[in-house]
């Protein structure tokens, strides 16, 4: 799930009064949030101890609306103070791997992991932020001018724009680095991608060491291991409609991230959930089951 983005007192809130109370009986109940929990930090801290009471394992990674730290504080400051919280609630942004049985309990006709009844399966959050050459749709046609305008409106009015603060040492110019629609600057998006590297790098040097040794838990490698992966910003331009069927066209510059689609497609998730865009999609693509499953609109209740 994603996008809950209120408080759980109000009367929209997406937090319903049951929730899954432990799974039980071998069964593991886990939650992914993938970002946009909330904006206020004393929300967050609700929502988290609220899931935490619900399930057994909650999972998170920070969207935008996280990064929202006003005209004077710092983003990254207010994204460390996020990740704290989440350690202190007992919330995961790191992976997990989660065995199911004895690795030496398997059929006597099978070898390595083919006789066990479950697959292990690997939970990977993937830190991420959009930058806007992952733009590569050409633009609708503009005869009026009414795409120009509609552009310059979605500038102004795009949030992150204003909310958002990164220090200059990553965004030099906020304006011509970050609050543009045409920038050619991938920092920020490099930035959170090189934080996934040492538990990427982890992921496969555990599967190249278990497949060398005798008789390994994962001797078939990804065959023997399923992955559900996570971010807040999309992977790929294909999780998103062409802009002729958008409401707002200019969307596409503010939503995914080229390094976050490399690192997705180095781990070859069996299944990959996603936030940000508020639209519902459940597709194959590419061997990937892709899943966005957004609330926050009152009506849906986890």
């Amino acid at each position: 799930a994603s996008e809950a983005a209120k408080d759980p007192s109000s009367s929209g809130s997406c937090i319903g009064d049951e929730g899954g109370g432990g799974g039980g009986g071998g069964v593991v109940d886990v939650l992914i949030l993938a970002g946009d929990a909330a904006s206020k930090v004393e929300t967050l801290r609700t929502v988290f101890t609220t899931f935490r009471g619900r399930y057994d394992e909650v999972f998170f990674i920070h969207g935008n609306h996280e990064a929202w730290a006003g005209k004077s504080d710092d983003s990254l400051a207010k994204l460390d103070l996020v990740e704290q919280m989440c350690e202190e609630c007992g919330v995961r942004t790191r992976p997990l791997l989660f065995q199911f049985d004895d690795p030496d309990d398997v059929d006597s006709g099978g070898s390595g992991g083919e006789g066990r009844q479950q697959r292990d399966v690997c939970v990977f959050p993937l830190y991420s932020w959009y930058h806007a050459s992952f733009n590569s749709e050409p633009n609708l046609r503009d005869d009026d001018g009414f795409y120009t305008q509609q552009s310059a409106s979605f500038l102004r009015r795009w949030q992150d724009f204003r909310q958002c603060q990164w220090p200059t040492s990553l965004v030099p110019d906020h304006a011509a680095d970050f609050a543009s629609l045409s920038t050619t600057s991938q920092a920020i998006a490099d930035h959170f991608a090189t934080m996934n590297e040492p538990a990427l790098a982890a992921f496969e040097a555990m599967l190249e060491g278990d497949r060398a040794g005798a008789n390994g838990r994962y001797a078939n490698g990804r065959a023997d291991l399923g992955v559900v992966s996570f971010s807040h910003f999309l992977p790929m331009q294909a999780l998103l409609p062409e802009k002729r069927f958008l409401l707002e066209p200019d969307l596409v510059s503010v939503v995914g991230s080229d390094p976050l689609r490399a690192q997705v497609e180095r781990l070859q998730p069996d299944t990959h959930v996603y936030g940000h865009t508020h639209i519902p999609f459940d597709g194959l693509i590419g061997g990937t089951r892709y899943l966005q499953w957004p609330l926050g609109n009152g009506e849906t209740k986890i």
